[in-house]
C-alpha cells in the first residue's frame, strides 16, 4: 500500500517476490517522488534488488535496510546513526573553522552544577555551542588530532576565562541563573570541560593546560577535565599514569557519562579521579536495579569521589538522584546553558 503524503520517513514493507517488490517501490515513487524509505525486506538478497530499484530506478534517499520482523531497538538504532550522518553532513562551515582557527569564549556555553541537599551552585560545566552539534561530546566526531587538540585547548581556554569573570579564586560571591543562588566560597568553583581521551594523553595538552591556568593565576584545582570517549582507548594502566599526571599538576579529573559496564567499574577504582559523572541512563539503572546504582556511588564515596546526575529536568528526578545517595546535580531543573554568567555583588 503507498505511503500517505506527508510523512518525512516512509518504512516500506517489501513483499518476498521480487516482482511484488519492485512494484511496491514504483508505488512509492510515484505517490511519493524523492521520498525518504527504509526498506524493510524478509532476506538479505531481496534487500539488495530493493534497494538497486529504490535508489538507482526510483530516485528515492534510501534511510536504510532492515530485515524482518521489525525491532523497535533495530530501528531506534537505525535513525540514531541517521541523525549522526546528518550532524557530520551539517557541520562543516562553522564546525571545520572553529578547528582550523581555533574557537572563542564566545563560542562557549556555560551550565551550573549543584548540591543535591541546599541547592547552592558548587561548578559549571563548558559546552561548545555549534549549530547541528550536540553540546556535550560530539564536536570533536571526524576531527583529526590536531583539530580536536585546538578545540580542547579551546575549551580550557574558555574555561579560564569564565573563571576570570567570576574572580577565580576564593572567597565568596560568583553568580548564575536558575534556580539555587551561588553558595560557599562560589568563585572557588571548579569549571569542568570535556576532553576526549586521547587528547587527555597527548603531553601537549597537559603542557598547554598547565600554561593557561599558570598565565591567570588560576589554581588547577579550579579546572575539571572531564573525560570522554574512553571506551577502548588506552590500556587502564597508560590511562592511570597519565591521570597521574594531571592531579600532580593540581587539576581535578573527572569520569563523565559513566557506563554500567566492567570498563567503567575499572576505571572508578584505578583511576585518580574526583568526580564521576551520571547521564540519562542514571534513571534507567534506578528503576531496574536501584541497590545497584546505591552500591556503585557508595563505591565512589569510598574512594573519595562525589559523584553528579545529569540532565535532571523534573522535579521527580531531583528526588531521586537524592534518594540514591548522589551529591550533586546538573539540568534543566536549574538552567539551561547560557553564554554568560553573572556576578553577584
Amino acid at each position: 500500500m503507498p505511503p500517505a503524503i506527508g510523512f518525512d520517513v516512509v518504512i516500506v514493507n517489501v513483499p518476498a517476490a521480487p516482482d511484488d517488490c519492485v512494484e511496491t517501490i514504483r508505488q512509492v515513487a510515484a505517490t511519493r517522488p524523492g521520498a525518504t524509505v527504509i526498506l524493510l525486506c524478509d532476506d538479505d538478497l531481496l534487500l539488495t534488488r530493493a534497494a538497486s530499484t529504490c535508489a538507482v530506478e526510483c530516485a528515492l534517499h534510501l534511510a536504510g535496510l532492515l530485515t524482518k520482523p521489525l525491532k523497535l531497538d533495530r530501528l531506534e538504532s537505525l535513525l540514531g546513526e541517521q541523525r549522526e550522518q546528518r550532524s557530520r553532513a551539517d557541520r562543516p562551515g562553522r564546525l571545520d573553522r572553529l578547528a582550523r582557527d581555533g574557537a572563542s569564549p564566545a563560542d562557549y556555553v556555560f551550565q551550573s552544577k549543584h548540591d543535591l541537599r541546599g541547592g547552592h551552585i558548587v561548578g559549571y560545566e563548558t559546552f561548545l555551542r555549534v549549530e547541528g552539534v550536540e553540546m556535550i561530546n560530539d564536536w570533536f566526531t571526524g576531527l583529526d588530532h590536531d583539530a580536536a587538540l585546538a578545540m580542547t585547548v579551546s575549551a580550557a581556554r574558555a574555561v579560564v576565562d569564565l573563571h576570570g569573570r567570576i574572580g577565580g579564586g576564593s572567597g565568596s560571591g560568583g553568580g548564575g541563573g536558575g534556580r539555587g543562588g551561588v553558595g560557599r566560597g562560589a568563585r572557588g568553583v571548579t569549571v569542568g570541560f570535556n576532553c576526549p581521551c586521547e587528547i587527555f594523553a597527548d603531553a601537549r595538552f597537559l603542557a598547554e593546560l598547565t600554561a593557561l591556568s599558570g598565565a591567570a593565576g588560576l589554581p588547577g584545582n579550579r579546572i575539571a577535565v572531564e573525560l570522554i570517549d574512553c571506551r577502548g582507548a588506552m590500556p587502564l594502566g597508560d590511562l592511570h599514569a597519565i591521570a597521574t599526571r594531571y592531579v600532580a599538576a593540581g587539576f581535578e579529573v573527572h569520569l563523565d557519562d559513566f557506563g554500567m559496564n566492567a570498563a567503567s567499574l575499572d576505571r572508578i577504582v584505578h583511576l585518580p579521579l574526583k568526580e564521576v559523572k551520571f547521564d540519562r541512563g542514571f534513571f534507567d539503572l534506578v528503576q531496574n536495579d536501584p541497590h545497584l546504582l546505591d552500591e556503585i556511588i557508595s563505591l565512589c564515596h569510598l574512594r573519595g569521589m562525589t559523584s553528579t546526575v545529569t540532565r535532571i529536568e523534573e522535579a521527580a528526578e531531583l528526588a531521586t538522584a537524592r534518594r540514591v545517595g548522589a551529591d550533586y546535580g546538573q539540568g534543566y531543573y536549574w538552567s539551561r546553558p547560557a553564554p554568560v554568567i553573572r556576578p553577584l555583588p
